[in-house]
């Protein structure tokens, strides 16, 4: 998505302080905004979302809004529609009839009658709506019924349109995606000033690295994000729903490895190659895992508790069957208090792992062609290796793609931190500072 000529654009702008407008990216200085400006700014960073959404996320699609089971407002909706189609049928029944309503509901649709406008939905609809409109012309209800079908119907269509034009405007955002987000950035960055502060911060904070490994360092500690102390940089809040979904099975994923490693390494010998064991044991901790993905309420030591107990069970189940004693209470006490202690942030085994699986981040995000290097887990990792691989392809294509988009926008930061240091502190004005990852 990106020329040559753009890299050079950017290192150029690091090695030099008069580097042109056009490889520079810029923030205005501090000013008082008008509302104009500041209604301005939403709707570029609106668009900007948009368009970054449809790019990044090949299932992006466009559904009817339906509220959730048993919520007060779907409760509210389904009252206020029940009385409005109760009045009409009440109205028609009437002797002599009160077309009042049923005329006002047909200026609604824009049609005189029911046939020719199921007629024209079946010419408009998409091919997966024809049972829908099948059912609609062979319908024997009452007028009323046929109507309120023919508004969800129509409800559908028009998801349907929505969802056909975002597929027409994608080949053409991929084409000029890159430019067309940078320029919407820039015109935030003109109308709000200090809009790179939280960028420049998360930069500065691990400028102790190589020059050329700042930014990879940054987006590494991405992974580990405090989101409720924290705010992300600007530059990555369109992506911050797909980086906190990433983080969130990333800590599942380390969590089934740290309880599966402790089994293993307790119970030992009796419980070794045994494949199906232990996907089962894996699929077991998962299952009761699950709820680590968003919620906030989740109790994550009740949770190892009861996690503790099936794989007791689970144990004593195998190993009886091929033979062994089953765990004595003191072993399956030891298992359990050890299964409890990886929620202590200096628990070895969570260190461990939480290390190998940064290592294993950091060698992907290092490498010219991460693609070729999926499957190098690291040892003690093997457990979670299929469940991590597609975790790293989603984060390496997200941090590829910011690099590209914000890659003149890093080196000016980095750029001038670095020019503004110490004179003790050795620059390497020349390092290649961002580069990114080439899909294989």
């Amino acid at each position: 998505m990106t020329s040559a000529s753009d890299l050079d654009c950017s290192q150029e702008s690091f090695a030099s302080n008069n580097s042109s407008k056009h490889c520079t990216p810029s923030s205005s200085p501090p000013k008082a905004l008008t509302l104009d400006e500041v209604m301005g700014s939403a709707r570029d960073l609106s668009n900007l979302s948009l368009a970054h959404e449809i790019i990044v996320n090949p299932n992006f699609h466009f559904e009817a809004s339906s509220p959730p089971q048993e919520s007060l407002f779907k409760l509210v909706k389904d009252n206020l529609h029940k009385a409005f189609w109760d009045i009409l049928e009440a109205e028609l029944n009437d002797d002599p009839p009160e077309y009042g309503q049923a005329i006002r509901l047909l200026e609604e649709i824009r049609e005189g009658l029911a046939s020719y406008i199921i007629t024209t939905m079946g010419k408009l609809c998409a091919p997966s709506r024809d049972e829908e409109i099948k059912k609609l012309r062979q319908s024997t209800e009452n007028i009323v019924t046929l109507f309120r079908e023919i508004f969800r119907v129509l409800d559908l269509m028009k998801a349907d349109m929505v969802n056909l034009k975002i597929n027409n405007i994608r080949p053409v955002l991929l084409k000029q995606s890159v430019e067309y987000e940078r320029a919407k950035f820039q015109s935030i960055l003109d109308k709000t000033p200090n809009a790179l502060d939280n960028t420049t911060q998360w930069i500065k904070s691990n400028s102790c690295a190589w020059p050329f490994q700042v930014l990879n360092t940054a987006f590494l500690h991405v992974l580990t994000w405090d989101y409720t102390n924290k705010t992300l940089p600007e530059t990555l809040l369109t992506d911050e729903g797909r980086l906190r979904e990433i983080q969130e099975q990333l800590q599942q994923c380390q969590a089934v490895n740290e309880v599966l490693l402790i089994v293993y390494s307790t119970i030992g010998g009796p419980i070794q190659g045994l494949p199906t064991l232990s996907e089962r044991l894996k699929r077991m901790t998962i299952v009761l895992l699950d709820g680590m993905q968003g919620r906030y309420d989740f109790n994550l030591e009740e949770t190892l508790q009861g996690i503790s107990a099936q794989i007791c069970c689970e144990l004593n189940k195998s190993l009886t069957e091929r033979g062994y004693s089953a765990l004595t209470p003191a072993l399956q006490a030891t298992l359990a208090g050890q299964i409890h202690n990886i929620t202590q942030t200096d628990n070895p085994i969570r260190t461990l792992v939480e290390d190998r699986v940064q290592q294993y981040f950091r060698m992907l995000i290092c490498d010219a062609k991460p693609q070729g290097k999926l499957e190098q887990v690291p040892a003690g990792l093997t457990i979670i290796k299929h469940d991590l691989m597609p975790l790293a392809a989603k984060f390496l294509s997200l941090v590829n793609y910011n690099k590209t988009v914000y890659g003149p926008y890093y080196a000016d930061i980095i750029r001038r931190l670095m020019f503004s240091s110490g004179p003790n502190e050795e620059i390497h004005p020349k390092e290649q500072l961002w580069t990114p990852l080439r899909q294989s």
